[in-house]
């Protein structure tokens, strides 16, 4: 039974999306033939397929891939044999796409190894002139998010057996780790969040929109997933068992795995709040204000705006000079902060919330990580 909220999601996002004529999706076929790209506004037999599963589940079928495709412009890193494997909506080979060689035995195990799914992968189901504001849909709305993050595949192994063995110990009370027992929790921690996934802007919101995450190594063709929660309450718990009377606490603050994780967190928490408590603008507002103490970074400086336009629900056209896109997200911002009439929680203070001055001197073309974008975007004042 399809209740009345979820009519309305279907009307207002899910049946835009499935019409799009930009929305395409990877079918893996039942039989271990050739995959192939459908396009579910033009294909009946998928189109109905994939209606009937979100009538009935309340979530569209496909899965969503999140990764990193290389480290810099210099080496496309092209999959010339994809098509061998892929055929586009038209029955054709796909033409090579950028993947790392290290990964493309991983993904293929692990798309081989769920048949009859659907999948959305940017460098095969996205083109350059894919409008953005399709994004934010693809990912909120996917079944889950399975993120190939570009850690050594022991990494994960590690965080996972560390995992099984929190649970095991604090299955009905929490004690205090030892100092030792401490810093080998915290340092297998930096050591899966050293890698670049955890430093994209790109990431970020493929992170934080979808009901479910899952983390994987991209060498790893045994493909163990780790869901994020179970992440996120290992870390919980970590901080809750610190050593007492010790600098050991006190210096993993300050590291970049507790910055990433904290800001990751926080994100999906006020993401959720975008939907289920009805209050757009102020979440928008606090995701901003999480941006200004992020430092991912992107290869393009249009992306620190681009990146992030389906978790703020945005539209700007694609442009390449920064500088237009930097006053056309402000054009948008503005009229997102007009709206007089929003929700706001129960304790929260009434504010004036404006762009500030400066950030309309701002070159966005000058910036370093999210940080120098959107620390000083927001100009608040809490009305007494």
């Amino acid at each position: 039974m399809v209740s009345d909220k979820e009519d309305i999601d279907y009307q207002q996002q899910i049946s835009p999306l499935l019409q799009h004529a930009d929305f395409l999706l990877l079918h893996v076929p039942d039989d271990g033939s050739k995959m192939k790209l459908i396009k579910p506004a033009t294909d009946p037999y998928h189109g109905k397929r994939i209606k009937d599963w979100y009538h009935e589940m309340s979530v569209l079928p496909h899965y969503a891939l999140s990764h990193v495709w290389g480290v810099s412009h210099a080496e496309e890193h092209l999959w010339h044999d994809i098509g061998h494997y892929v055929d586009d909506e038209h029955g054709q080979p796909v033409a090579p796409v950028s993947m790392r060689p290290e990964k493309r035995e991983t993904l293929l195990k692990l798309l081989y190894g769920m048949p009859g799914s659907y999948w959305w992968i940017d460098v095969l189901c996205a083109r350059t002139d894919t409008p953005l504001d399709i994004m934010g849909d693809i990912y909120k709305h996917c079944m889950k998010c399975i993120a190939m993050i570009d850690c050594e595949t022991e990494s994960l192994q590690q965080i996972r057996l560390l995992i099984k063995e929190q649970q095991d110990t604090f299955q009905y009370q929490y004690e205090q780790y030892t100092a030792d027992e401490f810093r080998k929790r915290t340092d297998a921690l930096d050591a899966m969040t050293h890698c670049q996934w955890w430093k994209r802007v790109w990431t970020w919101q493929e992170c934080v929109l979808p009901k479910q995450v899952s983390l994987m190594a991209e060498t790893d063709t045994q493909h163990a997933l780790l869901p994020i929660e179970d992440l996120f309450r290992f870390f919980h718990i970590l901080k809750m068992c610190a050593p007492a009377l010790s600098t050991a606490l006190e210096e993993w603050n300050s590291r970049p795995s507790t910055v990433s994780f904290l800001e990751i967190k926080k994100a999906r928490a006020v993401a959720k709040m975008q939907g289920t408590l009805q209050m757009p603008i102020y979440a928008s507002v606090v995701l901003i204000r999480t941006f200004g103490i992020s430092f991912r970074q992107c290869m393009d400086p249009v992306d620190y705006v681009y990146g992030v336009l389906g978790v703020l629900k945005l539209d700007i056209p694609r442009m390449t000079d920064p500088q237009a896109v930097w006053e056309c997200f402000l054009i948008k911002l503005d009229e997102l902060l007009s709206r007089t009439s929003y929700a706001m929680p129960k304790n929260a203070p009434t504010a004036n919330i404006q762009i500030h001055p400066d950030a309309y001197q701002f070159n966005l073309a000058t910036a370093r990580n999210m940080a120098d974008v959107y620390h000083c975007l927001l100009d608040i004042k809490e009305i007494k």
